[in-house]
């Protein structure tokens, strides 16, 4: 029987029925869409997608991030195929895995060594388990701010859905407040020399300059975007000499930023070289892969040829280094280089936030919806207040986007969207935020719907 015999809800049961949380990542589950998003997508092609029932919509998710050059890439494609065709995994390592781990290490400032791997989970856990081998310490801080690092134990036993992880992983990570000097340093004073790691995303917002009112992060409404790189630079380099000064390894997760903000990471565009860094997501541009990187000194703990030292198990994976990913990452690398596509991410993000601002300002709804952070990932806003709960009314704006044909669970800007796909938007963000102005928002909160949820809750 055809999909296309069943309604969206029906489709939405048969994935719950089979699937644990309906998605293979919560992130792509029902909790974070509304009811009347499309609950199976059966293709996409450049910034579309199409649902099982032909209707086309324009996407801002890009596969959680993944795809930065847009869907079914000829070029990608062709590169990644012409891999597998040579046997995709062999029983030795491949021609095509030295060429891309020659590549990956000329490109990323301060990596000597790398370990590929499928997806950013694996990398991270690999990355904390290789700063403890190295320093013999067990202790683990991450930013309070910072919503995911992995879906093993060191990082979920810290989260309210810790249900399953033994509590003795509760107490290994620490948590501080990214921004602040002052609270990790405080966890340094707490656990002394106990901190095996450090590891954060370099920047998701911007940090705010002492001349802009907004703070703890910058919306750029009063501050120039350079000021607030600026800070976040001083930030990081603050963060690394105290890692450095206790004798702690210092990790970016650039799993978000990598590819995006910088085709180096935005680690470069900082200037900040941390000890060890993960990348994935648009690293091959929706194929599977990820990788660890880092100095060589550090790294060398997990290799195999230097005799009698202690053995530190990092990774072993089947299928980290199929042949067909590693030839689509090369191939984004040349096309990166070749189209400046992070200087397009960057352009395209700040006229759609500027396009945004305006329509806001215009419908009067400051108080109520936001949109702010760097132009190569804008995020969108939705502020509580006595008439209106925050998940009902961003639960509200999502129903009347889906509407317009419109998927923006994130905005994640790629090569692929179009000049054309700005004015659509700007023009659907114009009716919707329409709506919202005229519409009595307490009655908006009594509506019998789905509201959207946070991944991370004690219950479902």
């Amino acid at each position: 029987m055809s999909k296309r015999d069943f309604n969206n809800a029906q489709l939405q049961e048969m994935l719950d029925g089979l699937i644990p949380g309906g998605s293979h990542t919560y992130s792509k589950g029902r909790d974070v869409f509304p009811a009347n998003a499309p609950s199976l997508l059966k293709k996409g092609k450049g910034s579309k997608v199409w649902d099982v029932f032909n209707k086309r919509y324009l996407d801002y998710g890009m596969g959680l991030k993944t795809v930065c050059l847009g869907y079914a890439h000829k070029e990608v494609d062709r590169a990644a195929r012409k891999s597998y065709e040579l046997g995709n995994n062999l029983s030795r390592p491949s021609v095509v895995e030295l060429e891309a781990a020659d590549l990956l290490i000329d490109l990323i400032d301060g990596a000597q060594m790398v370990k590929f791997a499928k997806n950013g989970s694996n990398v991270t856990t690999a990355a904390i388990k290789l700063a403890r081998s190295y320093t013999g310490r067990k202790l683990v801080c991450i930013p309070e701010e910072q919503p995911f690092f992995s879906f093993d134990d060191w990082f979920i036993g810290s989260t309210l859905a810790s249900t399953g992880v033994p509590s003795e992983h509760y107490s290994l990570t620490k948590k501080f407040n990214y921004g602040c000097i002052e609270s990790i340093q405080s966890q340094f004073s707490s656990y002394g020399r106990d901190i095996a790691a450090v590891i954060l995303e370099p920047a998701v917002l911007l940090l705010a300059c002492e001349k802009c009112v907004c703070t703890p992060v910058c919306d750029f409404r009063e501050c120039p975007e350079s000021f607030a790189i600026n800070e976040t630079k001083l930030y990081l380099q603050k963060l690394k000499d105290i890692c450095e000064l206790n004798g702690t390894i210092l990790i970016f997760d650039e799993m978000r930023t990598g590819f995006r903000w910088d085709l180096q990471g935005a680690q470069k565009m900082f200037g900040v070289t941390p000890h060890l860094s993960t990348f994935g997501k648009a690293m091959a541009n929706g194929y599977s892969l990820s990788a660890l990187v880092g100095m060589k000194e550090i790294m060398s703990v997990a290799s195999t040829n230097i005799k009698k030292t202690p053995r530190t198990f990092l990774l072993s994976s089947t299928h980290g280094a199929e042949m067909g990913p590693l030839g689509a990452f090369i191939k984004v690398v040349e096309i990166h280089r070749r189209e400046m596509v992070s200087k397009y991410l960057w352009e395209y993000g700040r006229k759609l936030k500027d396009g945004v601002r305006s329509v806001i300002s215009e419908h009067k709804l400051l108080d109520f919806v936001k949109i702010i952070g760097p132009g190569v990932a804008p995020q969108l806003e939705f502020v509580p207040s006595q008439h209106i709960d925050s998940f009902a009314l961003a639960t509200f704006f999502y129903e009347l986007m889906i509407n317009e044909r419109i998927i923006m669970p994130t905005i994640s800007p790629s090569f692929a969207h179009s000049d054309r796909d700005l004015e659509f938007t700007i023009n659907a963000f114009e009716r919707v935020l329409g709506t919202i102005a005229r519409a009595d928002l307490s009655e908006i909160s009594k509506r019998d719907t789905h509201i959207l949820s946070p991944v991370f809750r004690e219950l479902n």
